[in-house]
């Protein structure tokens, strides 16, 4: 025997023991995968995943988006003397925070424009709170839970005051 045929054998033998070694995986999945019903479940989940990665892609997308409108106006406001409704709340801040303030304004100044005015992150906020308590008062009665209903509820209550305060000249220096 050459060595050519030794290797060709030697290719045999292992194919032969893999055979052996994955038949017991493989006669199942084969007759699990010839079914119809789990065929669809496989093509409607490809499916799925591929909507889900689009859409993946889209909200990528579009946080990028306000990631760089963000900084834009970040930098544009820096340059314009930082003036803004904030700033108040802008002495002595980090960088983060002082970002964290800017998306959080834009954000509130989209939310009052979709309202036309009504509404703002200042009244929502606080209003989201009071329905939360107000669930939880309702569902669990006057129970203490992890977090009671009188907690949401000053949290709610202290939020609205402490947003829509007007600052006084005393507190401002």
């Amino acid at each position: 025997m050459s060595s050519q045929d030794l290797e060709i054998e030697a290719t045999e033998v292992i194919k032969g023991l893999t055979a052996v070694v994955l038949a017991p995986i493989i006669f199942p999945a084969a007759t699990i995968l010839s079914h119809p019903l789990t065929q669809s479940v496989l093509r409607e989940s490809i499916i799925l995943a591929e909507k889900v990665q689009e859409k993946t892609a889209q909200i990528e997308e579009i946080l990028a988006d306000l990631v760089a409108e963000a900084r834009t106006e970040l930098v544009t406001r820096r340059e314009a003397g930082t003036s803004s409704e904030n700033s108040v709340f802008r002495q002595n801040n980090s960088g983060a925070s002082e970002y964290i303030i800017d998306v959080f304004t834009e954000f509130n100044a989209q939310v009052k424009e979709m309202t036309n005015g009504v509404a703002d992150l200042r009244l929502l906020l606080p209003l989201g709170l009071s329905a939360i308590a107000l669930r939880q008062l309702l569902t669990k009665g006057l129970q203490i839970e992890e977090i009671p209903w009188y907690v949401l509820a000053w949290y709610a209550f202290d939020s609205f005051t402490k947003l829509n305060e007007t600052p006084t000249p005393r507190s401002l220096e």
